[in-house]
């Protein structure tokens, strides 16, 4: 499903996701969103890529991914306004398929995920605040 550049700024409000039980790729990139809230993906079991670059994103609530965080293999948060970023969002998954996680040009400080993914091949965590 690719959703770029439609000026979104609610998810929650403006799209119903739980239509989509076999949703493999979100490309939400481009848009306004602010908040990613618990409940955005409880029906989203299979996503593989999530693109949020270039929103305006400083918030993402705990368990927002627990429901599809095993099969994802792509996550985008790249050029938001994230501040920090914890495990919580993903509740229990352990994101065993992740490839590719791009977090840059963010203003994150704070940065503690656990990754249990043998084939993760590029973290992107550049131009970032992290100590």
């Amino acid at each position: 499903l690719y959703l770029s550049a439609t000026n979104l700024r609610d998810l929650n409000a403006q799209l119903n996701l739980s239509n989509f039980k076999f949703l493999k790729y979100l490309d939400l990139s481009i848009n306004n969103l602010q908040v990613l809230k618990y409940n955005s993906f409880e029906h989203n079991f299979f996503l593989v890529n999530l693109n949020f670059s270039f929103n305006r994103i400083y918030l993402i609530e705990k368990n927002t991914f627990e429901y599809s965080g095993t099969s994802l293999e792509i996550i985008d948060f790249s050029f938001n306004r994230l501040i920090d970023f914890d495990h919580s969002i993903f509740g229990k998954n352990n994101l065993i398929a992740l490839r590719l996680f791009k977090l840059e040009s963010n203003s994150l400080n704070y940065f503690k995920v656990t990754i249990k993914s043998n084939i993760l091949n590029n973290l992107n965590l550049a131009n970032n605040s992290l100590e």
